[in-house]
């Protein structure tokens, strides 16, 4: 029986029993192949041979966009190349993650609010709060009222924190600024202050009451006991006896 092969054309004697596709196995290697074959990924029409995700054209296509052009940086004017790839998607404006990490600094980041700080942190930035506590360490010579550690990484505790501080001001004042309480006297009072070690200084509960403050036990005589712990007083006790 005579058929045609569907490969290369060719005219070919095959058993009637037999189904007959190609003429050779050569022939019926590239039909398997073409059966095995799948759709392209770009166009979604050309049918792909050789396990390949992209047909000829769409690979054309891809390989041009992985070529390299010259731009130059927005921040330092450094000519650098990037892909056309990067290009399309809007990138590539930088030469560098340093420069990009300079550019969108302060008011160039579109986040940016003017530098805004709390009130509380520009207190604690300010020269006169560091002069503050050299003073405070100099005058408990350096050493830690709890555990009595001299030297080392010791802090400078507020017995009355720094934001209940502000909260009077704010009460006695109407409103609360860093000019005036730079000028207030009353926040600057060294008896709120008393020096810790780091580690004394961090066994002070973070979130206490409106209501009351920790200071080391027996604090306000400046005695000495074993197991010193910090217990709570209330404020008006404190401001009494510190006479703030």
């Amino acid at each position: 029986m005579e058929k045609i092969c569907q490969i290369c054309g060719k005219h070919y004697q095959v058993s009637p029993s037999r189904k007959g596709y190609t003429c050779s196995r050569k022939c019926n290697a590239k039909r398997l192949k073409q059966l095995r074959g799948r759709l392209c990924k770009g166009c979604g029409k050309n049918y792909v041979i050789n396990n390949r995700w992209y047909c000829e054209t769409c690979r054309a296509k891809r390989k041009q966009n992985y070529l390299k052009i010259g731009r130059i940086c927005k921040n330092c004017g450094k000519l650098f190349f990037i892909t056309i790839a990067d290009l399309k998607r809007d990138r590539g404006k930088y030469c560098s993650r340093a420069c990009y990490l300079t550019a969108i600094k302060a008011a160039n980041n579109p986040n940016w609010k003017g530098g805004r700080k709390s009130l509380g942190r520009q207190l604690r930035d300010h020269p006169k709060m560091k002069t503050w506590i050299k003073d405070i360490l100099e005058r408990d010579n350096y050493m830690c009222f709890s555990c009595g550690q001299i030297g080392g990484k010791l802090e400078v505790h507020h017995i009355i924190p720094l934001e209940k501080m502000i909260d009077v001001y704010k009460y006695e004042n109407g409103s609360a600024d860093l000019k005036g309480l730079l000028e207030w006297d009353e926040f600057w009072n060294k008896d709120n202050g008393v020096t810790l070690c780091k580690d004394c200084h961090n066994k002070i509960p973070k979130f206490s009451k409106k209501d009351e403050i920790y200071i080391p036990k027996k604090l306000l005589d400046f005695r000495f006991q074993n197991g010193i712990a910090f217990v709570a007083y209330s404020i008006e006790d404190v401001q009494r006896e510190l006479m703030i």
